[in-house]
């Protein structure tokens, strides 16, 4: 996670913090180790989250820039 896109998971006052809950149940599913259970927490509405992250695109680095960009070489 770039550092300028942090705010968005971290911190209460996000926008879409909902998206990124403390407190969660999971599901075991049939397994026996935690880790390997389902976490169960809401989608991810895209639109939602493309759009939270608009105001702080113009603080990725250029490689970061690069990266996410569909055309990368990386």
């Amino acid at each position: 996670m770039p550092p300028a896109l942090r705010p968005l998971m971290v911190s209460s006052d996000s926008v879409i913090s909902d998206f990124y809950p403390h407190a969660f149940e999971t599901d075991l599913n049939g397994k026996k180790n935690e880790w390997e259970a389902v976490v169960l927490i809401p989608f991810i509405n895209q639109a939602r989250l493309l759009e939270a992250m608009q105001p702080y695109y113009t603080n990725l680095t250029e490689e970061e820039k690069i990266r996410n960009s569909m055309f990368s070489s990386n």
